[in-house]
């Protein structure tokens, strides 16, 4: 029988990867979730998270009552730049051009920044940098798989850099952005555009 009273190496305490995590069910349990509970680190997550480990809320329905009016994004052109530094540009936004999403990746290293534009004016930036292969595999399974359940795109720091929770059903993607400068931002995407667009991601991270 296990000690009670046994500490946890830090190996212990280190958050697994998304692909690693339990399916969680669309209601929340009546009492914590042990794999999510044991698993934070000796750095709080944000409070919301911490309320997901625990199992008293379902993320997307919360993140979509916080950002009520989400713009649909239905249109996506990509481009690519082939200089001293290659990346490949993806710009989606909606019909009207009032909001959109540019996502730029570094064809070297991988890395992604995620820009969020409002009214041509006012546009807030996540980089999100250093993920592994495992990292992106498992957003990019995650995405595909398109069950309504949380997908994580975060690096072995989790909350501590900028992160996304993304949630992909059937007929559009929630997308939610967050950033130590503790600046957040949101989009949804139509099925077609969130269909291309993980085409596009995987060409590069795959």
């Amino acid at each position: 029988m296990d000690d009670p009273n046994k500490k946890l190496t830090p190996e212990e305490m280190t958050l697994p990867s998304r692909a690693t995590l339990p399916s969680r069910p669309r209601s929340a349990p009546s009492t914590p979730m042990p794999d999510y509970a044991a698993a934070l680190s000796a750095k709080n997550p944000p409070l919301l998270l911490q309320h997901f480990f625990d199992g008293a809320v379902d993320l997307d329905k919360e993140l979509s009552a916080r950002f009520a009016n989400m713009p649909p994004l239905s249109i996506i052109r990509v481009r690519q730049f082939n200089g001293r530094i290659r990346s490949s540009v993806a710009l989606m936004s909606t019909q009207d051009g009032a909001a959109s999403l540019l996502v730029e990746i570094d064809l070297e290293t991988r890395d992604s920044t995620f820009t969020f534009t409002l009214s041509g004016m006012l546009g807030f930036r996540f980089h999100l940098a250093r993920l592994s292969d495992r990292d992106r595999a498992s957003w990019l399974e995650g995405m595909e798989t398109q069950n309504g359940e949380p997908v994580f795109l975060w690096n072995q720091a989790r909350w501590e850099n900028d992160y996304l929770i993304c949630t992909a059903y059937r007929h559009y993607t929630n997308l939610f952005a967050f950033s130590t400068s503790h600046v957040e931002a949101a989009a949804r995407l139509t099925n077609e555009v969130s269909r291309k667009f993980i085409h596009w991601v995987g060409e590069y991270w795959r």
